[in-house]
């Protein structure tokens, strides 16, 4: 989801950039952890031809070297785990960050109403309750509503 999705009308962001940001920061992070990793496996590498044969600085370059190889299997088998249990879920939705990838798979939107666009051409849109078998599943606003009337108040304004 691009981050102008989620400004208001005045371009101030609202809380449906939380996701967004989320998926930013876990991104950010992840990035964050490869480059301190690769740095510590190659400063640990270093540590350890720079030793010499001393005993001592070779077990504090191993130690550093293990505890850096560590943490990268431990950042790759996250995202094995994430790819397994998808795999056997069948939900590839959890694949993606952000907190509402998987909608499509849970009926949300019971009981609610969503502006769509006529089938007839030149008819203006309408409003309609949820169902399962909606075509298009989304509303022309991506936005569901309460009541009938939200709903119709928002499908005046495209009329």
């Amino acid at each position: 989801m691009p981050w102008d999705s989620c400004l208001s009308a005045s371009g101030v962001p609202t809380f449906d950039c939380l996701p967004i940001l989320f998926q930013n920061v876990i991104s950010a992070a992840l990035v964050f952890v490869g480059i301190v990793a690769l740095f510590f496996i190659m400063y640990g590498g270093v540590k350890y031809i720079l030793a010499r044969g001393d005993a001592k600085q070779a077990q504090a370059a191993r130690g550093i070297l293990t505890y850096a190889i560590i943490g990268v299997i431990i950042v790759v088998s996250a995202f094995f785990i994430v790819n397994l249990l998808s795999r056997i879920t069948g939900l590839s939705c959890i694949n993606k960050f952000g907190f509402d990838n998987c909608k499509e798979n849970v009926n949300t939107h019971q009981g609610e109403y969503g502006c769509f666009d006529s089938l007839n051409p030149g008819d203006p849109p309408a409003c309609y309750i949820y169902a399962d078998d909606n075509s298009p599943k989304d509303p022309i606003d991506d936005k569901w509503y309460v009541t009938k009337a939200a709903c119709n108040a928002a499908c005046n304004t495209r009329r």
